[in-house]
């Protein structure tokens, strides 16, 4: 074996192993996910449902919430309209604890505004990213995402909740993630085993 070619050999297996994950994240950002919990008030417009994604790389975990396109309220239709997007990461937190029984705590959100002008119909949010610093290995997360439409004096006209609550919202793109439900009714959840 020619010990010269050994580093270009390992160099092409990484750059051709980052190719296949990259190809795999973004081929799942175009399934949609087909259970995910609607909650709306107002008038509101419609939003698209990219899954939610977990990766594992060099024991770095992330939780990807795919971009999601939202349309103008349609009651508004002309006006400008400034809509607000806030992903949240929630963590399984098991018995025993003080409260007694498994819940739901936040972990960490991040908002995101932008205006549709008159002449535009929709906007994009860009997705949003929980690293490494926000997950705990072996423990469940959940994600919801709110969104608001709102005139551009401020006046609030629509509200909606997206809750990925069904395995079907969630998907892994590497090996050590895996998407599961809880046994005591608080939904689906994906996670990262302890390593």
């Amino acid at each position: 074996m020619n010990m010269k070619n050994q580093p270009r050999r390992r160099s092409l297996l990484r750059a051709a192993l980052i190719a296949l994950a990259a190809m795999l994240l973004i081929g799942n950002y175009g399934s949609p996910a087909s259970a995910v919990t609607w909650n709306n008030s107002g008038s509101v417009g419609s939003v698209t449902l990219p899954k939610t994604v977990g990766y594992y790389y060099a024991y770095n975990p992330t939780i990807t919430v795919g971009a999601r396109n939202a349309k103008e309220s349609p009651a508004y239709a002309g006006y400008a309209q400034k809509i607000c997007f806030t992903s949240k990461l929630w963590r399984i937190v098991p018995t025993p604890n003080v409260k007694g029984y498994p819940y739901w705590a936040l972990t960490d959100s991040n908002s995101r505004c932008g205006t549709i002008t008159a002449a535009q119909t929709s906007i994009n949010d860009g997705g949003n990213v929980f690293p490494s610093s926000d997950i705990i290995p072996g423990r469940g997360y959940s994600v919801t995402v709110d969104v608001s439409w709102q005139l551009t004096n401020g006046t609030v006209i629509g509200r909606m909740n997206l809750d990925y609550d069904r395995a079907a919202d969630y998907a892994c793109t590497s090996a050590n993630c895996y998407v599961s439900t809880t046994q005591w009714g608080g939904g689906a959840f994906i996670a990262f085993p302890n390593m």
